[in-house]
């Protein structure tokens, strides 16, 4: 049965420390019921570093894999599995007996026989012990109603003996399944206990148990129960393939592109609600707290893809892609079928496609069609997503994207930069576009000229690893000045300002970064080139110059991560603003060789990471007076003379402390836990 949680189970043995430390290779891989044996190695070959190359046969491929795991100790997860058949066990077993012994294969399905023939073949292929199926059961009902409170009443069992029992009723019909509870908790939460539980049961939810499959039948009572446009923002998800893992802010942008919301934080609301009713799972954070990637059980799964009919297509043959109906909005086809698709397709792309006029979204691989690419794109007048997968676009991809311009409608467009150095100019003749992605952005050194005509645009998206060090110069109105930065209040995430060697303080001391709530981010950087002539008045003293100059990038205080960086900066001191980020996580400082005094960091209470590299003349904290001793941290009323340990400031969250290049630095201060590094011979740590 489905929803027990076996996935969740091998989750938790595949990310154990003991499990992590055990074993050399770790992968993951999503099966299903398409047991192809290239799809799995190339799965495989993906999570140990493998770069993708389309087109491999079989023997190459295997012929990889066996060169990465050679003599290596093993763990494969292979989850939701349905083959059966032996002769697709053993070929699979043939390629994994070069691992070192020890290597294990951990197998979720739903099926005794896949157990039984899958465990058995893989003992006599790969020598990996005995074979016995753990067989998950579903919970008891004092479990179940213990998870059922947990989730739907915040932990807060009903008061009322009559409550509880319609509660039990109605989780007896969730056959013990933590899906189904999670799924029937989403709906129950917003409910009276009293009144309308009792109503949900005689009026809707008894139906279901006449079904044949009640759990399916009760994942459906819980979509019935969304808003509309929650079940929009649903359904759109079954273009993505089982196993998938969601980037949720992309998710975010996709349902805000179709219109299905009016905003992204509504959008974001969206998601909230629709993961708190379980139709997501797995959510993980990023390094700021924001919801990062999802996952989405195959049981939703099935239900987005059996609620969303034909408007929403995903493309896994040719038979499918030669009868498209007339219907159907939104389009993908994803790498994992790109080989056979290809191959099948023989040209036939513009035929196939010729039903399918009003798609609105269109994710896909250019290469299946080839030459007829611009021809098929053109014929899709209604897109307003459109999202190219190639993983290597070339250097002639500026020319081969000359037409994306005519796509008048397109409010989302993501490709590859791979070898371009320039963004094809037709870019900006797309008055509509909210997001440009751009991926593996290495070559790309300027954007089109009249890129401010993208009045829509609120997403510049490069690749985040890369991009900072490749983009030249921005085109006039997004950037080029600071003064530039005063109206772009939406920007949010991270921001990087570059060449602050040639900026000039504003004249109203106006702050340009204060407005911008939703940047999380921020890198200022006064690093300096060979050839940089530095735009300063000489009866301006150069200190007194960036001193201003940083003084007047005050960001808002919901700030998380801040950089200051660049032996172009002379500032004596840093800003008096830093000190009032209260919400600051990380804070770092590189070659600011001037530098003598740092704010009271210690005022800042979420200060976990403190960096502080080549500062030569930096010695220690500077006090409301603007004085500084040679401490990293002391009482900002006093110099030298109260050092007691329990005098010190202390620093609550600090975990991560490190210092290198700082030779006037002699004392360190008192944080509870915190690893300590630092290469400065003179510093004492006082703990």
């Amino acid at each position: 049965m489905g929803g027990l949680g076996k996935t969740t189970l091998a989750q938790l043995v595949f990310d154990d420390g003991q499990v992590e430390a055990h074993f050399d290779i770790k992968v993951w891989v999503y099966v299903s019921q398409s047991f192809e044996i290239k799809v799995i190695l190339r799965k495989m070959l993906r999570s140990v570093g493998w770069e993708s190359q389309a087109g491999l046969e079989l023997d190459e491929l295997q012929s990889q894999l066996r060169g990465k795991i050679k003599g290596k100790r093993f763990l494969f997860v292979l989850d939701d599995v349905w083959e059966e058949n032996i002769e697709s066990w053993e070929l699979l077993g043939k390629y994994l007996v070069v691992g070192a012994p020890g290597s294990k294969v951990l197998v979720t399905t739903r099926s005794t026989r896949v157990a039984e023939v899958g465990g058995g073949t893989l003992k006599s292929e790969t020598s990996t012990g005995n074979v016995v199926p753990y067989l998950l059961q579903g919970l008891s009902i004092d479990e179940s109603w213990n998870l059922f409170v947990k989730k739907a009443l915040n932990g807060k069992a009903p008061r009322n003996p009559a409550a509880e029992k319609t509660g039990r009723l109605i989780l007896g019909k969730c056959g013990g399944v933590p899906l189904a509870i999670g799924t029937i908790s989403g709906i129950l939460r917003s409910k009276n206990p009293d009144f309308e539980w009792q109503l949900f049961l005689q009026d809707e939810f008894e139906s279901t148990s006449k079904d044949e499959n009640a759990i399916v039948s009760t994942l459906k009572l819980s979509f019935d129960h969304l808003p509309s446009h929650m079940k929009k923002c649903f359904t759109y998800c079954k273009l993505f393939p089982k196993g998938h893992k969601f980037d949720v802010p992309l998710l975010v942008q996709l349902w805000v592109s179709q219109g299905y919301v009016e905003s992204e934080d509504t959008s974001l609301s969206c998601f909230r609600t629709l993961w708190r009713r379980s139709f997501f799972q797995d959510v993980e954070m990023d390094e700021f707290g924001n919801m990062s990637t999802c996952g989405m059980h195959d049981l939703i799964h099935d239900l987005a893809d059996s609620v969303a009919g034909e408007k929403i297509l995903r493309i896994t043959s040719s038979s499918a892609l030669k009868n498209i109906p007339s219907n159907t909005r939104h389009l993908a086809f994803f790498e994992e079928d790109r080989d056979g698709l290809r191959e099948e397709t023989d040209g036939g792309g513009d035929d196939a496609l010729g039903n399918a006029s009003r798609v609105r979204t269109l994710i896909c691989c250019k290469s299946i069609w080839g030459e007829e690419w611009e021809q098929i794109l053109l014929g899709f007048r209604c897109l307003r997503v459109l999202i190219m997968l190639e993983e290597r676009s070339g250097s002639d991809a500026t020319t081969q994207l000359h037409f994306v311009g005519k796509l008048k409608h397109l409010r989302y467009l993501g490709f590859n930069c791979y070898g371009m150095d320039r963004i094809p100019a037709s870019v900006t003749n797309l008055p509509n576009l909210q997001v440009l992605k751009l991926k593996s952005s290495y070559s790309l050194k300027e954007l089109p000229r009249d890129f401010k005509k993208l009045v829509s645009l609120k997403h510049l998206d490069f690749n985040p690893q890369y991009s900072e060090s490749f983009i030249t110069h921005m085109p006039k109105g997004i950037g080029v000045a600071l003064d530039e930065l005063q109206e772009l209040n939406a920007l949010r995430g991270k921001l990087i300002v570059k060449n602050l060697t040639k900026a000039e303080p504003s004249g109203a001391g106006i702050n340009v970064l204060t407005e911008k709530l939703r940047l999380q981010s921020l890198v200022l950087d006064w690093s300096r080139d060979d050839d940089n002539h530095d735009n300063v008045d000489d009866a301006v003293p150069r200190a007194t110059h960036d001193e201003e100059i940083l003084e007047m990038l005050c960001p808002h205080p919901n700030l998380k991560k801040l950089m200051i960086r660049g032996s172009g900066y002379e500032g004596v001191k840093l800003c008096n603003w830093l000190s009032g980020l209260v919400y600051l996580v990380e804070f770092s400082l590189k070659d600011c060789k001037q530098c003598k005094y740092l704010p009271s960091l210690h005022l800042m209470p979420c200060l976990a990471k403190l960096i502080i590299e080549n500062c030569p003349q930096l010695e220690g904290i500077v006090d409301n007076g603007g004085r500084g001793d040679n401490s990293v941290s002391s009482p900002h009323n006093s110099l030298t003379t109260e050092k007691e340990d329990d005098k010190w400031p202390r620093f609550p969250c600090l975990t991560y402390l490190y210092i290198k290049g700082c030779p006037k630095l002699t004392r360190l201060p008192t944080f509870p836990t915190v690893e300590v590094s630092w290469s400065c011979p003179e510093l004492a740590w006082n703990h």
